[in-house]
């Protein structure tokens, strides 16, 4: 019998899969692509597809326990806080993701993200397709110079993002809990807690997991200890943020703005309070993408499906516990 490997949400990469369909023929190997929006869609859709590929789908323990036939899921992406891995883990299910494939585009926007506010260019932008023209409307502009950026996670797209502000003459501050005072001096930068982060930095960027510690890590009381004039701004996951605290401490002038490429709810509503606010900067879960590493991420993941199907370790395997060798 021929193994299927299926793709659980393939709405949401807005591709035929010829090129996947295509490799997977060659290997002889069926694959299912499906547009699943729900955990009741992945049972009944998936229940015949050995391997799965997802974007987003919810592998609770519900869903993997009415798999049997499950061994293993791969997501396009890095993120792992949609499926329990412990529990996949016990059930000798395989779970893997693409690591390495975004981390000069998220950090590129992230980048892009902090001088996009700093020198005011989507409100410029929006100002003059208005109809009016100053360089002093709205909050002021700001240099990158001599400022403090604090870096929530100090991962390698939190590195990379180090490495493009370096020029600049900044200092930096990192919150990160896994890694100690040494590792983070040796990097150039400073070890702090949280809270010090908040009340020191000029420009703060997440770069931290979704966990029960960091959901809505930045609420009212956080919004409180930051600067006036600090610069939000997230490339994670969004409900580390509260935004509708983030919206409501922007507009009394708690904080100077934000710009985000991940929200609570996606797609974010119009109605959202941020969509109104003139010194946010917003992108639609974006940070991620370019033509060079959507095809990393794509060649990857189908890549590592077939190592599972063919009963290979796949290359970024995350619940190594399963190969003891």
């Amino acid at each position: 019998m021929t193994v299927k490997i299926g793709i659980t949400d393939g709405f949401r990469l807005e591709v035929d899969f010829a090129m996947e369909k295509h490799f997977f023929a060659e290997a002889g190997f069926e694959l299912k692509v499906c547009n699943c929006k729900s955990e009741d869609e992945i049972i009944e859709h998936l229940a015949d597809c050995r391997i799965h590929c997802t974007v987003a789908g919810s592998y609770s323990e519900r869903v993997l326990r009415a798999l049997p036939e499950l061994k293993g899921i791969a997501r396009y992406g890095i993120g792992l806080d949609t499926i329990d891995v412990p529990l996949a883990t016990e059930l000798g299910i395989q779970v893997c993701n693409e690591p390495a494939y975004c981390v000069e585009d998220v950090a590129n926007h992230a980048f892009a993200m902090i001088m996009d506010l700093s020198r005011k260019l989507t409100f410029y932008t929006t100002e003059l397709r208005r109809g009016n023209w100053g360089f002093s409307k709205g909050y002021p502009a700001k240099r990158m110079q001599n400022r403090t950026v604090g870096l929530v996670g100090f991962g390698a797209i939190a590195r990379r993002l180090k490495e493009l502000l370096t020029p600049w003459n900044v200092r930096f501050l990192v919150y990160d809990p896994f890694l100690d005072e040494k590792a983070i001096a040796a990097a150039g930068a400073e070890k702090v807690e949280i809270n010090e982060l908040m009340e020191l930095a000029d420009i703060i960027s997440i770069h931290c997991p979704l966990t029960e510690e960091t959901r809505h890590l930045f609420n009212r009381e956080a919004f409180i200890k930051m600067k006036p004039q600090a610069l939000l701004v997230n490339t994670s996951r969004g409900p580390v943020i509260d935004t509708l605290a983030l919206a409501q401490a922007i507009k009394e002038g708690q904080i100077y703005g934000a710009a985000l490429d991940v929200m609570e709810q996606e797609p974010i509503s119009p109605e959202h309070p941020l969509c109104s606010l003139s010194q946010v900067v917003l992108s639609p879960h974006a940070a991620h993408f370019s033509e060079e590493s959507f095809l990393i991420l794509r060649k990857s993941v189908a890549a590592q499906a077939l190592q599972i199907a063919r009963g290979e370790r796949p290359a970024y395997l995350f619940n190594k516990s399963l190969w003891k060798n």
